[in-house]
């Protein structure tokens, strides 16, 4: 149900920008484009277009799109920031409200003489790339931290569905978004600072654990993003919220009794997920003297499985 509120309010703000194009002179169809679409805002507000290859640098890519899509709205006369904070936060809503505004017009690649007069003061080029880059920050930190959020695949255990590597978006509205624990952080890393190493965040202030409501429970089956809890211990000791993110299916509920029964996974006693795709047998390689029938054994009573 979720994805199909997502996809209407995605729709919406597409409609949104298409109807902005039109009002440039452009085609409304440019406006859905990925990559060319923000080579035509970079002609529309007079940007390099040699910008749109920045689009593929992580990180750089968010502060790109954000000084093309502010500068896109200035373009219309949108400079004031509580426009920005709607154009960033309800884009469906007052995107489509401008489109089919009669007195919102394409002024050009340069402020009007209208603002100027309202606004004699004029910001530096150092400023003004300072205050893009700070709104970018803040408005996409806001939303990976209660929207929505890229993740990747760090581990094999969901192949045949999902491989290492993969990326994913994540809802956080689903089963309610989570406080940060650790609000004192480097923008865009998760728990190491990018090239130079040691931790991205500070502990000086901590939050207890709490989520806002959800539209929905987990249920069994639900493939979801979970925080590493073994990295809580040494030698990492980290926050919840800076723990690995690994993505599993999440088989069984509090309350439930999971089992294994020859490869077949049993909940409460019945057979619970199943699927053709099913991986029951790998390829362990050992160095550099292989296993022995013994730690075999051990492993096999250590981990509770019986003859």
């Amino acid at each position: 149900m979720w994805y199909i509120i997502f996809g209407i309010l995605t729709v919406a703000s597409l409609y949104g920008l298409w109807l902005l194009f039109k009002k440039a002179g452009k085609q409304g169809w440019e406006a859905v484009i990925p990559f060319y679409r923000e080579y035509v805002m970079a002609q529309l507000v007079g940007r390099p277009t040699w910008w749109v290859i920045l689009l593929l640098v992580p990180i750089v890519n968010i502060f790109i799109f954000y000084t093309l899509y502010f500068d896109l709205l200035k373009s219309f006369g949108k400079q004031r920031f509580w426009e920005n904070a709607v154009a960033v936060l309800l884009p469906f809503i007052f995107l489509p409200l401008w489109g089919r505004d009669p007195q919102v017009t394409y002024r050009g690649k340069s402020a009007t003489e209208e603002f100027k007069k309202q606004y004699p003061y004029q910001k530096s080029t150092a400023r003004e790339w300072a205050d893009a880059i700070i709104f970018a920050t803040v408005a996409a930190s806001l939303i990976r931290g209660f929207l929505i959020e890229a993740y990747m695949i760090p581990t094999g255990s969901m192949e045949r569905r999902l491989l290492v590597g993969d990326f994913l978006f994540v809802s956080k509205l689903n089963y309610g978004p989570r406080i940060p624990n650790t609000p004192i952080a480097f923008p865009f890393a998760h728990h190491t600072m990018p090239l130079f190493g040691g931790k991205a965040y500070s502990e000086l202030i901590q939050i207890p654990y709490k989520r806002l409501p959800g539209f929905q429970k987990i249920e069994r089956n639900d493939v979801v993003v979970f925080n590493f809890p073994m990295e809580a211990d040494e030698p990492f000791k980290r926050p919840i919220d800076k723990r690995e993110n690994y993505i599993k299916r999440c088989v069984g509920l509090p309350g439930d009794e999971v089992s294994m029964v020859n490869a077949q996974l049993l909940v409460n006693g019945k057979p619970s997920y199943d699927s053709e795709d099913l991986q029951t047998s790998y390829i362990v390689v050992t160095e550099p003297y292989g296993l022995s029938q013994d730690i075999l054994l051990k492993n096999r009573f250590d981990c509770g499985i019986g003859n």
